[in-house]
């Protein structure tokens, strides 16, 4: 229901947040638990996430763009697109965090033979601390290594592993030619 709706969102926005949601606010897709996961999961098996680009600026010229941040939005059985805010809270509750990264970096990595722009894709922590997951980023990754001047892997300021393990995982993606950036960078002190 709704409470379970805003909970999941209050999830999804990190340190104290909360959410407050009304009837008027309840979506056409259904707020509980097994319509969420029927959707989802039959979203990730058929592939029915739409890539998104945001550009990232450089602040003394924001005419500059130095990188497109990847986002998705996923497509409903009606085509309708629902915003990442709506559904990663019940991704992260089906524990298929990995599994969208996986799905993610399949297809920015596909369409990046379309252009010569420069994209950053965040990391779950469910794919950082998954060494099963991880290897198969890093398979993939393998695999299109000449593309790794222009993507950079994003991981957040909140879900930093520890250092020794943070120094291997740059230094696995620096050695297969990519990079490694931390968003949101102090944000929980602002």
């Amino acid at each position: 229901g709704l409470a379970d709706q805003a909970l999941a969102q209050a999830e999804g926005l990190g340190d104290s947040r909360w959410v407050c949601l009304d009837h008027a606010a309840s979506a056409t897709v259904g707020d509980d638990h097994h319509a969420w996961h029927s959707l989802l999961d039959q979203a990730l098996k058929q592939q029915r996430f739409e890539l998104y680009f945001q550009p990232v600026v450089a602040s003394q010229d924001t005419a500059l763009v130095l990188h497109y941040k990847v986002l998705s939005r996923l497509i409903d059985e009606q085509g309708q697109a629902i915003p990442a805010g709506r559904f990663l809270p019940w991704i992260e509750r089906f524990g298929w965090s990995a599994r969208l990264d996986r799905l993610m970096l399949e297809r920015v990595l596909e369409q990046m033979a379309d252009h010569e722009a420069s994209l950053a894709l965040n990391l779950s922590s469910a794919t950082l601390a998954n060494p099963q997951a991880l290897g198969k980023v890093f398979e993939t990754l393998r695999a299109h290594s000449h593309f790794g001047p222009r993507l950079t892997l994003e991981i957040g300021e909140e879900q930093l592993p520890e250092q020794a393990e943070l120094e291997d995982l740059t230094r696995q993606l620096r050695e297969l030619g990519f990079s490694l950036s931390l968003q949101h960078f102090g944000g929980r002190f602002s």
